[in-house]
């Protein structure tokens, strides 16, 4: 599973919230659709595995706290 598939994945628990999904062409819009369709089932199982993931700090997580280039 690539890592967008699992993401959009995540979002079947959201319940009835919408989320919003960016493209550029329409082949990428259709397989976000596929991606929706394909991990209905695998929702429960991709849930489980967002709850193994160690929380990210805020240094890591926020741009604005990253430090400044040369």
């Amino acid at each position: 599973m690539k890592p967008y598939e699992a993401f959009i994945g995540f979002s079947h628990s959201l319940g009835p919230a919408r989320i919003l999904i960016g493209c550029e062409t329409a082949a990428q819009l259709a397989a976000n659709l596929r991606a929706w369709e394909a991990t209905r089932p695998l929702a429960d199982e991709i849930v489980s595995l967002a709850a193994t993931i160690p929380d990210l700090p805020e240094e890591t997580l926020n741009p604005a706290c990253w430090p400044r280039g040369p």
